[in-house]
């Protein structure tokens, strides 16, 4: 079984807390820390139509999964190629998602065992258009 959702922000890099010796403090850096909150909202809300749609497993799912990732940025320059080798890592974008649907999708981002083919990040043709598409195949 596979089914998408849509989160319709801007994608942001994974970025752990990061701690201040003199103060002895952690704190999350902007932008992840205002994004995670926002993304874990929209997830949630997807989960309640993905309720409806399964019907089978109640999520967070707690089995074995394949899940792909489609970024889609968007940058006031005149690019004509549809991806782009610019930061962010796709790596740090995949991990910021993953962070956010921990609890809510799934149960844990450990069970991602695979990357669907396609996993990308590209442009947006405007801020309206920013995202990420993620596929969840259950297996």
């Amino acid at each position: 079984m596979t089914f998408e959702f849509w989160v319709p922000l801007k994608p942001v890099s994974y970025h752990p807390p990061k701690f201040n010796s003199k103060t002895r403090n952690s704190y999350t850096p902007e932008p992840y820390k205002s994004f995670k909150p926002a993304a874990k909202t929209l997830i949630l809300q997807s989960q309640g139509k993905l309720n409806n749609i399964l019907d089978g497993p109640e999520l967070p799912y707690h089995g074995a999964v394949m899940v792909g990732f489609e970024f889609r940025c968007f940058y006031k320059t005149k690019q004509t190629d549809f991806v782009f080798t610019s930061k962010p890592d796709l790596s740090n974008l995949v991990k910021a998602i993953e962070d956010c649907m921990t609890g809510i999708i799934l149960q844990d981002d450990s069970q991602i065992v695979e990357y669907l083919p396609g996993t990308k990040k590209c442009y947006a043709a405007s801020a309206e258009e920013e995202g990420v598409m993620v596929t969840i195949k259950i297996l």
